[in-house]
């Protein structure tokens, strides 16, 4: 009888193995890394779902020891393990009439920016 769980880790690797996803790491080595870097604050809207994408550009952005702002959409709860990591967690309705100042304060407060 096949053990499932080593089936499942053979899968896995598989995957990992698999042309789409090298080439996704590759580029985001080349590109994604470097832009995080580069940035001053790590901005990311932050939905509810678990996004792939998202939790790479995070660990980078934690690794880069940039600091965090995470924009809540309405309606989406923030995990208290995302809220202890972030260095500030911003709830927002994004079409709300004061939605753009309010971000850009929170993003002066990170870089250490005087409200204008």
């Amino acid at each position: 009888m096949k053990d499932p769980n080593k089936q499942q880790e053979q899968e896995f690797e598989s995957y990992l193995d698999s042309v789409e996803v090298r080439n996704f790491f590759e580029r985001a080595r080349r590109e994604l890394f470097p832009k995080i870097n580069d940035s001053a604050v790590f901005l990311s809207l932050y939905s509810g779902d678990i996004d792939p994408s998202f939790c790479m550009q995070l660990g980078a952005a934690i690794l880069l020891r940039k600091p965090i702002l995470v924009v809540a959409v309405k309606g989406a709860e923030v995990p208290p393990k995302l809220v202890a990591i972030a260095d500030k967690v911003l709830h927002i309705e994004m079409d709300a009439p004061d939605a753009h100042e309010k971000l850009r304060a929170a993003v002066a407060e990170l870089i250490g920016d005087k409200p204008r």
